[in-house]
């Protein structure tokens, strides 16, 4: 039995291309080959050390803040880096940097991106939302809102993804209204 979906295979410096694969004997028979002396990676050049870099910077951040100058890396990266895995890498050591205030600013605008593209269909506004819930940054609730209602309104990333970022989303809401009404409470015992 041929089955028509063409299958690839991935080797050092060589892909092949089987349009005719025998499933039942399990035989690949190669029809196209492409050569290429390039290595061959998944991720954009400098990936890895931004990887490392953040990676570093996330470790050191329970026992020591990140410097002035990697923090504004940080938030450029967050606002502006082509890769959303590096901008939701980059998310994470938001919580451990001096200006808090920043810090809650760049996730809040993280949020609003609702481009396919430089969100990584939605990752960036999904992991926007558990940081600042993190972070209990309550200021964060109607920007939270507003990506929940964009969500339900338009469901742009398909029905299983959907459900998935809405229930994760709605939990980060839930905590971030839980901590204001504690706050309040706290307040109100205060006084």
């Amino acid at each position: 039995m041929v089955v028509a979906a063409p299958v690839v295979i991935l080797t050092v410096g060589f892909i092949y291309v089987d349009h005719h694969f025998d499933k039942q004997s399990a035989l690949y028979a190669p029809r196209t080959t492409v050569t290429s002396t390039a290595p061959w990676s998944p991720f954009p050049s400098g990936y890895e050390i931004k990887v490392e870099k953040i990676t570093r910077l996330y470790l050191r951040g329970a026992t020591s803040q990140p410097s002035a100058a990697d923090t504004a890396e940080l938030f450029d990266e967050v606002l502006h880096d082509p890769d959303f895995r590096i901008r939701v890498r980059a998310m994470a050591v938001l919580p451990y940097v001096g200006d808090r205030e920043k810090a809650i600013d760049v996730l809040i605008t993280s949020l609003r991106d609702q481009d396919p593209k430089t969100s990584g269909n939605g990752n960036v506004p999904l992991y926007a939302t558990n940081y600042l819930a993190h972070m209990n940054a309550t200021r964060a609730i109607p920007d939270i809102e507003n990506w929940i209602a964009y969500m339900k309104k338009n469901q742009p990333y398909g029905q299983r993804v959907y459900a998935m970022m809405m229930g994760k989303s709605s939990a980060d809401l839930a905590r971030l209204k839980a901590a204001t009404t504690q706050q309040s409470q706290l307040r109100a015992g205060a006084s």
